[in-house]
């Protein structure tokens, strides 16, 4: 595809809610432009856009600067959201921590309970050997 081919991206019929076809919508997009919205299916994203720390979106590449302005990803609401998604996610990841600590004193607690088994055994064969 040269450099001034456009390639049609996506094509879909909406249906308005009485089912008539209300818009029909095509997307066309030049390859090589930079200021062009990325395509999830089709661009790497990660090579385009990074979050921060704050969570908001920073481009990596002209092409991601301008998604992320085109699409204003980073509204407050945006970035709210993002921050809560992250803190969620800290949370799930401490929990399985937690379970998996609690799984391996579980299991210590258990050998214990086994060997003061066997030691008890030992102590009550010691004393009829001392009785005999």
């Amino acid at each position: 595809m040269s450099r001034g081919e456009v390639r049609l991206i996506h094509l879909r019929n909406r249906m308005a809610q009485n089912g008539q076809r209300a818009i029909r919508r095509i997307i066309y997009w030049f390859d090589a432009a930079a200021e062009r919205i990325l395509q999830p299916h089709i661009d790497d994203l990660t090579r385009h856009i990074s979050e921060s720390a704050d969570n908001s979106l920073v481009g990596l590449t002209q092409t991601g600067h301008f998604h992320i302005a085109c699409l204003h990803l980073n509204r407050p609401e945006l970035i709210s959201y993002r921050q809560k998604r992250a803190g969620e996610v800290t949370v799930d990841s401490l929990i399985r921590e937690q379970e998996a600590e609690i799984s391996r004193l579980s299991a210590r607690v258990q050998q214990f309970e086994l060997e003061a088994q066997e030691l008890m055994t030992r102590l009550r064969q010691l004393g009829r050997e001392e009785e005999s």
